[in-house]
């Protein structure tokens, strides 16, 4: 956890116990914990990654806005930038856009991900087992699922688009609050 006061990263183990992992010289806004216990944090424009030590190295820094972070299963970051997800290769750093075009507001239900609009709500962003990107798309007043398929063939299902790295995004949206997932496959 974060505090936020005193500029800590904490950790509670099952036990209750509270211990400090690191102390930060900034503000920091979000953390997420991979597979193997490697701590990532953000502000508002970086993303960090605290080793055993404590020790807090900038990794990535973001030309928009961090809103939210999450971990996949491979141990990539997912990052929720105010008007798009971003995949941050953990090893090589690289970025890669899940959905959204850098531009505001609200476009795209059963498009690819990267013909969306999008604005990201703070803290909301999730992975889950299947690896769908699930995050709060805070002034468009929804939850959204980005989707990856890779190798998937381009007519696996009605608006999905093939990517240059043989990467299928799609990104679908809840068309009321009892409906979670408004999504072809799921009848």
């Amino acid at each position: 956890m974060i505090d936020q006061r005193y500029r800590r990263i904490r950790k509670i183990d099952p036990a209750g116990t509270i211990t400090t992992v690191a102390v930060s010289e900034f503000d920091l806004h979000g953390v997420a914990v991979d597979t193997s216990g490697i701590v990532y944090v953000h502000s508002s424009r970086d993303l960090h990654r605290i080793d055993a030590s404590g020790t807090i190295s900038l990794i990535h820094r973001s030309g928009a806005g961090i809103r939210a972070i999450a971990i996949d299963d491979a141990g990539d970051v997912i990052l929720g930038l105010e008007d798009r997800i971003v995949k941050v290769n953990a090893r090589t750093v690289e970025e890669s856009v899940l959905a959204g075009t850098g531009g505001g507001n609200f476009k795209g239900n059963r498009v690819p991900g990267r013909s969306a609009l999008l604005s990201v709500a703070r803290q909301g962003i999730a992975v889950d087992k299947d690896g769908k990107v699930w995050f709060a798309d805070a002034e468009n007043r929804r939850i959204r699922v980005v989707e990856s398929r890779p190798n998937s063939d381009e007519s696996a299902l009605p608006g999905m688009a093939k990517h240059a790295r043989g990467e299928v995004t799609w990104l679908g949206v809840s068309v009321a609050p009892a409906r979670w997932l408004d999504h072809p496959a799921v009848a």
